[in-house]
């Protein structure tokens, strides 16, 4: 199947420029995933304001990216972990070894509970994680679940460093 068409932030009209310009505004770029998003503005808007909320969380930005890049690697959208990969070591700062590490799920509480809910279990006090960290693990897994989900569905085209799967 080819990927959806990316839709030209320059020629955009209506609700789909609007939640273009607010992807830029949110995430800095507007990468090949929210143009594609912009078919459905509401889908769009819906990602940027929970993408957008969660960044205010309890977690640190290491854990939040971290978690995006351990549902990336389990979910196996190559897209989604060459952004995350990007966005983890350029703006958050993450070293190489934090970055494979967070891949595997370790390197805090937070990744080690959202491997093992990847994985089919839970037990958030065995991982000493509050119930409002567990709550902001859970809900990091649930829209990095859709990124994934949805550049793999539509075929999204890298606009990223590649990150090659194993």
């Amino acid at each position: 199947m080819q990927g959806l068409p990316l839709i030209d932030p320059d020629t955009a009209t209506g609700a789909a420029r609007a939640q273009l310009t607010a992807a830029r505004r949110v995430l800095g770029v507007t990468p090949n995933l929210a143009r594609a998003m912009a078919h459905n503005p509401p889908v769009l808007a819906g990602y940027l304001a929970a993408v957008d909320g969660l960044r205010n969380g309890r977690l640190t930005p290491g854990d939040q990216a971290g978690l995006a890049l351990l549902a990336a690697q389990h979910h196996r959208s190559e897209y989604a972990l060459s952004m995350h990969a990007f966005l983890a070591e350029k703006v958050v700062g993450l070293t190489a070894p934090e970055l494979t590490a967070a891949r595997r799920g370790e390197g805090s509480p937070a990744l080690a509970y959202a491997a093992t809910l990847l994985r089919g279990g839970a037990a958030p006090q065995a991982h000493g994680l509050s119930p409002a960290q567990v709550a902001e693990v859970v809900a990091h897994l649930a829209v990095n679940h859709f990124t994934s989900c949805f550049t793999t569905a539509a075929h999204v085209p890298l606009d990223w460093p590649r990150v090659a799967l194993p």
